[in-house]
C-alpha cells in the first residue's frame, strides 16, 4: 500500500522523509540518508522509498513487546531497552525506568548534536584538503615551469 500522509525526517524533524531504514525504524529526509550511508557501522542498513511502503503497519509492528505482545511503553535504564507494562513487573522487577519520550527526545537531541559535530568536522576536513589540493597544484605548477625551463637550457 502506498505511504499518503507526510512524515518528518527523524533526525533532522525539518523536512518531510522520502525514505524508511528498516533496520533503523526510522524515516529519513535525503540529506540524512546520505549521512546514514556515510556511517561504517549503519551503511548496509535495508533503506527503501517511504512512498512503497505502508509506514504505520511498519512502524507499529516494530513497538510491541515479543514476550507479550503489548506496546512498548517504558525504557529500561539497566538494560538499556524498551519495554512494556508486564515485563516492569517480571524480567525487569527492581530495575529504573524512563517513559519512552523521554528517552526519544534525549537520544533525538544526542544525534542531532552529533550530526552537528561531525558536520563541523568534515567542514573542516573539506577545507584543509581543498587548502592542500591548492598548494600541490601551485607546486606542481612551479616544479613544471622549472623542468620546461631546463629542458629549453639543455636543448
Amino acid at each position: 500500500m502506498a505511504q499518503t500522509s507526510a512524515h518528518k525526517c527523524y533526525i533532522c524533524t525539518d523536512i518531510n522523509s522520502v525514505f524508511y531504514c528498516y533496520d533503523c525504524q526510522h524515516a529519513l529526509c535525503a540529506v540524512c540518508r546520505e549521512r546514514h550511508d556515510k556511517i561504517p557501522a549503519i551503511n548496509g542498513h535495508t533503506i527503501t522509498d517511504i512512498h512503497i511502503i505502508n509506514l504505520s503497519n511498519v512502524q507499529s509492528d516494530k513497538f510491541r513487546c515479543i514476550t507479550h505482545e503489548k506496546d512498548y511503553q517504558f525504557y529500561c535504564v539497566k538494560c538499556n531497552d524498551v519495554i512494556c507494562g508486564k515485563c516492569v513487573t517480571s524480567s525487569h522487577k527492581g530495575h529504573s525506568f524512563s517513559d519512552i519520550s523521554d528517552v526519544v527526545l534525549e537520544k533525538r537531541e544526542a544525534a542531532q548534536s552529533a550530526l552537528k559535530q561531525i558536520q563541523s568536522k568534515i567542514d573542516v576536513i573539506s577545507g584543509v584538503s581543498d587548502e592542500l589540493r591548492g598548494k600541490h597544484l601551485e607546486k606542481l605548477h612551479l616544479d613544471s615551469k622549472h623542468v620546461i625551463s631546463d629542458i629549453k637550457e639543455t636543448f
